[in-house]
């Protein structure tokens, strides 16, 4: 099937800028049929900003943005607390989770959580993260086919029904 335009697909992580390229690169040599636009950020209110102004077919958010180092990054960091604070979550990501799928449930979401994170418990996380309505669920580091193979699955499923 050949789409009429861009699918979108937003990646909200602390190695956005690392990854877009990659992933969209890989996303059309794997999906041909489609054409592909990623777009990245590491600032949750920036990927807010995104959702208000383009239709975004699926989201890949980091669990917990992490961030560190220089005074950007400090201010980041106090930024990445106040997002939005009605909703009552540890992690950044599951905030941005429930938003997305409260806001625009077309969207496809995937959870990234990092191993150093969950630990020993990476099945409970994987549930939380499910229950809490992600479609998908990867372990940080990935390799990027994994992460392809799971765009591919969560993008197939949302045109096809």
């Amino acid at each position: 099937m050949k789409l009429d335009r861009k699918t979108q697909v937003l990646l909200v992580d602390s190695q956005a800028s690392k990854l877009m390229e990659p992933l969209e690169e890989l996303l059309g040599l794997t999906y041909p049929e489609a054409a592909y636009a990623v777009a990245g950020t590491r600032d949750p209110e920036e990927a807010l900003a995104l959702f208000r102004t383009k239709r975004i077919d699926l989201a890949i958010l980091e669990l917990d943005i992490s961030v560190c180092g220089d005074y950007e990054s400090r201010q980041l960091a106090e930024q990445i607390k106040g997002c939005l604070p009605e909703i009552q979550e540890e992690h950044i990501g599951y905030k941005l989770l429930r938003h997305i799928k409260r806001e625009y449930p077309q969207t496809r979401a995937i959870i990234l959580a990092s191993y150093g994170m969950c630990g020993d418990k990476i099945e409970d996380e994987r549930a939380n993260a499910l229950s809490k309505g992600a479609d998908g669920f990867i372990l940080k580091p990935f390799a990027m086919k994994e992460l392809v193979e799971e765009v591919g699955q969560n993008l197939a499923f949302h045109y096809n029904r």
